[in-house]
């Protein structure tokens, strides 16, 4: 499993690796970075950053970046559900890397031009 998220996830990780690098650190974080049922752009972001640890991580960086490619891909998976139902099979996609990439970036992009108050639900509303 831990392969197949980290094959999700670095693609775009490339994308943010300087900003990653420098908000990754030791201090520990939330045992959820992503609280799904309320899931803010501020949570996505700092998942984001754990995701990619630094060139030559810790032990606990390196977990902490496997904890959160997993809730990011487990945010994704809650995300490509609410567009399904939203829009219903005219707008269905299908769950692959691409799909996952891009929609991470979009996601990105959206919070970044608001609030990071804002829940995730209301970003992916905005797809």
């Amino acid at each position: 499993m831990q392969m197949k998220t980290l094959a999700l996830v670095a693609p775009l990780m490339l994308l943010t690796a300087a900003a990653a690098s420098a908000a990754a650190s030791d201090a520990k974080p939330e045992p959820d970075l992503i609280d799904v049922q309320a899931a803010t752009c501020a949570q996505f972001a700092k998942a984001m950053a754990y995701a990619k640890p630094v060139e030559k991580p810790t032990k606990k960086q390196a977990a902490f970046a496997v904890l959160a490619q997993d809730d990011l891909v487990l945010a994704m998976t809650w995300v490509n559900g609410y567009l399904a139902g939203r829009d219903g099979s005219k707008g269905a996609n299908a769950f692959n890397q691409d799909w996952v990439v891009t929609t991470m970036g979009k996601l990105s992009d959206i919070c970044k031009a608001n609030s990071g108050a804002m829940r995730l639900i209301d970003a992916a509303a905005k797809l």
